[in-house]
């Protein structure tokens, strides 16, 4: 059994440490998602409502 603890080894800083390109990238592509479904959903209510009125 170890009697002492290991020091932690320093990692290097990414150039972009809060959103790496990678990060950024799929952020977007979710974003962009959440709003084709929101419109999608919208387009959704106004035909049933659209229906409704018929």
């Amino acid at each position: 059994m170890t009697t002492h603890r290991a020091t932690p080894k320093p990692r290097a800083a990414a150039a972009s440490a809060d959103f790496p390109p990678v990060e950024r990238g799929v952020s977007a592509v979710l974003f962009g998602a959440l709003v084709i479904g929101v419109v999608w959903l919208g387009a959704m209510m106004y035909t049933i409502a659209g229906w409704a009125m018929d």
